[in-house]
């Protein structure tokens, strides 16, 4: 049977290894421990809503409602799942798949195996994914390697790519790079 560690809601604790899973209630504030501060979980991490992890995070999972703010990397060794908000990381993303209903912002790098989110996704750095499903917008300014990316919108890419597939809606503009098969309902444009 696995352990559970419950945070009340409205709390800041600090934390550093959690055995099992870590259930954290609406707006609470997790901070790490150590230089870089960090949090360890050996489970799953359940957030009840807008939370705010001032850490790095590495968790089996990450399980979320409402909007999730990370002051750190994350790093998830399965999947990554934020039902009806937005997930901010002011680090690097590592994990096998991420699914974020409405935004995904990464300050960083994001590696992951695939990413699904409904709005919006941006990436301050390099993207390494094997399939991206944007319903929205894509943003990314670092180099972009992926096997299949398919916007419902817009696609800006700041950098050389290197993308299988890609799938537009509307307008797609990169600079550079391979693009093996492409189809694009609206513009596309590469310096």
């Amino acid at each position: 049977m696995n352990s559970k560690t419950s945070i009340p809601s409205g709390r800041t604790v600090t934390l550093d290894f959690v055995e099992g899973d870590l259930v954290v209630g609406r707006h609470s504030v997790i901070n790490g421990s150590g230089k870089p501060p960090t949090v360890k979980v050996s489970g799953t991490v359940y957030g009840e809503g807008d939370n705010n992890f001032e850490c790095n995070l590495s968790a089996e999972n990450l399980e979320a409602e409402d909007n999730v703010t990370i002051h750190g990397d994350l790093e998830i060794k399965s999947h990554v799942e934020v039902e009806d908000g937005r997930l901010e990381v002011y680090g690097r993303i590592a994990a096998h798949r991420v699914d974020v209903d409405e935004a995904l912002y990464v300050s960083k790098d994001l590696t992951v195996e695939e990413v699904d989110v409904g709005g919006s996704l941006k990436v301050d750095g390099t993207v390494k994914a094997g399939d991206i499903d944007v319903g929205g917008s894509f943003k990314a300014k670092g180099e972009v390697q992926a096997e299949k990316i398919d916007v419902g919108g817009s696609v800006s890419i700041e950098s050389k790519v290197e993308i299988t597939q890609l799938d537009v809606g509307g307008t797609a503009k990169v600079d550079g790079g391979r693009i093996h098969e492409i189809n694009v309902g609206g513009s596309f444009e590469s310096n």
